[in-house]
């Protein structure tokens, strides 16, 4: 499902994220650096519905990882950053 061309293949991946936040945080904390290079990878196909789904569950995985007291590893810091520094960028 991470590779399809279909948006509506990555809405559906979203919202099992979303789903998995609550119940799964430590295993998505295993592959935190592959899901935030898989968003990047989604943000640049600037499809708008998979877009605002990805900004939601970055908020929503900010906001679990802060409660469990989580630190991003440098290398998952490099990966966030500049993709929402470029879309920062894009949004004016």
């Amino acid at each position: 499902m991470f590779t399809q061309s279909n948006f509506k293949k990555h809405l559906d991946v979203i919202q099992s994220l979303k789903k998995a936040l609550s119940t799964e945080l430590s295993e998505i904390e295993d592959i935190l650096d592959l899901l935030l290079k898989w968003m990047s990878c989604r943000m640049i196909d600037n499809n708008p519905g998979v877009t605002k789904g990805i900004i939601e569950i970055l908020s929503d995985l900010m906001d679990c990882l802060e409660k469990e007291s989580y630190t991003l590893y440098d290398s998952e810091a490099a990966i966030l950053l500049p993709m929402l520094v470029e879309r920062a960028g894009n949004s004016a």
